[in-house]
């Protein structure tokens, strides 16, 4: 059988597909364990492991080849104020700020989680910029 580049788009849309389907699942399994289940991250570190790595693969991925070149910034300004109104909306479903002191501590959090978010990002403008010298592309 002759493999053109047809097959190989079908071949590279479809398996993107069945990714994209099991991340979605993943996440949705590890949503209904948290909310509905009330279960702790202990109970289910395994798929949360795995949906991790995933993830984290397709960003570096991503921004090692250059499909999210010049986009950095502005995501980054997307993301912090979603995971910082995610965090507090989680904590507070769960029933874990009823006090200043639960309020302190999810502040604290926050202090800790943005420099690291930020190193993330950080380490994706890296391979950006990598790539972008790579193939000439740097102004």
């Amino acid at each position: 059988m002759i493999i053109d580049e047809r097959i190989k788009s079908v071949r590279n849309r479809t398996a993107a597909g069945g990714f994209f389907i099991m991340s979605s699942l993943l996440l949705i399994d590890l949503l209904y364990r948290q909310f509905y289940l009330k279960q702790t991250p202990g109970n289910y570190w395994d798929i949360l492991l795995i949906w991790f790595a995933s993830v984290l693969y397709v960003g570096i991925t991503a921004y090692s080849s250059g499909m999210m070149s010049g986009k950095i910034s502005r995501q980054f300004k997307v993301i912090i104020p979603t995971v910082i109104v995610a965090q507090f909306a989680t904590l507070y479903f769960r029933g874990r700020i009823t006090s200043m002191h639960d309020l302190s501590e999810f502040i604290l959090s926050l202090v800790v989680m943005i420099p690291v978010l930020f190193s993330v990002f950080l380490f994706y403008y890296y391979l950006n910029r990598r790539w972008e010298k790579k193939n000439e592309l740097d102004e």
